[in-house]
C-alpha cells in the first residue's frame, strides 16, 4: 500500500502546508505520519480502517481536519467528492468542533464549511439537502459534516432523506468514528444506534474511501467489541506506548470525605480567581457526579452560595443533564466553552452527570475538574481529567472530592479482589 519515497514526501509536504495554511499549525511528526497516510490512501484509492489512539488533547482533530482539507483539493474538479462525515456520539462535540473549524478558518481558508446535523432544525437540513445536490461539479468546498450515531440511522424525517441522498450517491469521501470507546462503553444507551450503523452506513459504503476511528482510551477488548459491533476489522493502527499516552499538565488529587459537596463548595473559588499570569483568559470549572438528582441539587446549593459573596456574584453556572433536549445541550455547552453573546450571563461553573459531559469539552479555560462521587469506571477518569489540562505551560487540577461510601460501592461492584479482603482494609 506505500507509495514510492519521492511520492511520499510530496504527500506529506503537502499535508504539512495544509496544517499550516489553513489552520495556522505546524503538525507535529506524528501528525504528519498519520495525516499523509491517510491522504495518500485517498490519492490511491486504497481502503483504510486506520486506528488512532492519542491522549485527549493530544491533537487528533488536526489530522483529520487537515485530510479533509487535502482532500478537497486533490477532488476539486469531481462533483461533491469533499465531503467529509464524522460521527461522534456526544452532541456537545459536535457542537463545539463545528464552532472551531469555522473560527480557525474563516481568515484563512473560507472554502471549508462545517455543519452539525443535529443542531439542524428540519427546514435547515432540507435547505442543505438542496445546497449539496445544487454545488456545481468544479466546487471547491470543504464539508465537514458532524452527526450523531441517532441523526444517521433516523428512519423518517428530513435527516433520513439527507443521509440517503449522501450515503447512496457515494458523496462520502472519508469518514471518521471519534470517541469509540463510548460505543463499547456506553453500551446500554447507544448499543440500538451503533449496531445499526453496521447496515445502515458501512454496509452501504462501496467505494476504496479511508477510515479513520479515534478514540483517547482503548483496551484490546474495546477494540474487538468495536469491530464487531460496527463490522469492520482495522487494518492499521497508531497507538503510542503507555509513556507516549500520559498527560504531564494535569495533576490529581484525592480527597475522600462524608460531605464532598460542602468540600467542593469551599474549595471551588480558588481555580475561579483570574489567574495574573493569564489575564486575558477566562477560568473556568467543572463538577460532575453520577447522579442527575445530586448534580441538579448540588448547582442549586451552589447558586445560592454565589450569591451570599460579594466576590462570586459574578460567577453563573450551567447545570447538562440527559434529560435535556438535544438543541438544549448544544446551546448550554456552546455557552460554557465560548461564552456566546447573552448579556450579563457568563457561566463560569460546569454541573454536569459523567454520561452526559464527560467528554468533548475542550477549552483552555478550564482550570479545575471536581467529582461529588467516585467515577463509574477508569475510563470516566481518563475522560475527565482530559477536560483540564489544555492551557500550555500552566498546570490545571482534577480534584476528585468523592463520598467514602460511593469509592466502597464503586470497589465491591468493579474490584476483582474478594470482597472480605476489600472491607478488611477499611476496618
Amino acid at each position: 500500500m506505500a507509495a514510492p519515497d519521492e511520492v511520499n514526501e510530496s504527500i506529506k509536504l503537502h499535508f504539512v502546508k495544509t496544517c499550516m495554511n489553513t489552520f495556522a499549525k505546524t503538525p507535529y511528526t506524528w501528525q504528519t505520519n498519520v495525516g499523509s497516510f491517510i491522504y495518500g490512501c485517498h490519492l490511491l484509492n486504497s481502503p483504510l480502517k486506520l486506528l488512532l489512539v492519542r491522549p485527549t488533547g493530544g491533537g487528533k482533530t488536526l489530522v483529520f481536519t487537515s485530510v479533509a482539507a487535502c482532500i478537497k483539493a486533490s477532488v476539486a474538479a469531481c462533483s461533491i467528492k469533499g465531503i467529509t462525515l464524522c460521527i461522534t456520539p456526544l452532541l456537545f462535540l459536535g457542537a463545539d468542533q463545528v464552532q472551531k473549524i469555522m473560527s480557525k478558518t474563516s481568515k484563512t481558508d473560507k472554502s471549508i464549511i462545517g455543519f452539525h446535523l443535529d443542531e439542524l432544525t428540519d427546514a435547515q437540513l432540507l435547505e442543505f439537502k438542496n445546497y449539496l445536490s445544487t454545488l456545481p461539479s468544479t466546487t471547491t468546498k470543504t464539508i465537514v459534516l458532524f452527526s450523531s450515531p441517532q441523526c444517521i440511522v433516523s428512519d423518517n424525517g428530513p435527516a433520513a432523506d439527507l443521509m440517503s441522498e449522501i450515503i447512496s450517491k457515494n458523496k462520502i469521501r472519508f469518514l471518521v468514528f471519534d470517541k469509540i470507546h463510548l460505543a463499547v462503553h456506553y453500551g446500554t444507551t447507544f448499543r440500538k444506534e451503533f449496531g445499526q450503523l453496521k447496515l445502515k452506513l458501512f454496509d452501504q459504503i462501496h467505494l476504496p474511501i479511508p477510515m479513520l476511528f479515534m478514540t483517547t482510551t482503548c483496551t484490546e477488548s474495546i477494540v474487538l467489541s468495536f469491530e464487531n459491533l460496527i463490522g469492520i476489522k482495522f487494518d492499521s493502527k497508531h497507538w503510542p506506548t503507555p509513556n507516549g499516552m500520559m498527560h504531564r499538565s494535569v495533576r490529581i488529587e484525592a480527597n475522600y470525605t462524608t460531605c464532598p459537596a460542602a468540600l467542593v463548595k469551599k474549595t471551588i473559588r480558588e481555580p475561579l480567581r483570574p489567574n495574573l499570569n493569564h489575564p486575558g483568559l477566562t477560568n473556568k470549572v467543572i463538577v460532575y457526579s453520577n447522579s442527575r438528582r445530586k448534580i441538579v441539587q448540588f448547582s442549586e446549593q451552589l447558586g445560592e452560595e454565589f450569591d451570599h459573596h460579594d466576590d462570586l456574584q459574578n460567577y453563573d453556572i450551567i447545570t447538562l443533564v440527559g434529560t435535556l433536549k438535544r438543541q438544549q445541550k448544544a446551546m448550554f455547552i456552546n455557552k460554557f466553552i465560548n461564552m456566546a453573546d447573552t448579556g450579563d450571563f457568563k457561566p463560569q461553573v460546569l454541573c454536569a452527570t459523567s454520561g452526559v459531559g464527560n467528554a468533548g469539552i475542550d477549552s483552555l479555560d478550564i482550570r479545575a475538574v471536581f467529582r461529588l462521587d467516585f467515577p463509574p469506571s477508569i475510563i470516566d477518569v481518563c475522560q475527565e481529567k482530559g477536560r483540564a489540562g489544555r492551557r500550555p505551560k500552566t498546570r490545571s487540577l482534577t480534584n476528585r472530592i468523592v463520598s467514602i461510601k460511593s469509592m466502597t460501592y464503586f470497589l465491591l461492584q468493579n474490584c476483582s479482589l474478594q470482597k472480605d479482603v476489600i472491607l478488611s482494609g477499611w476496618r
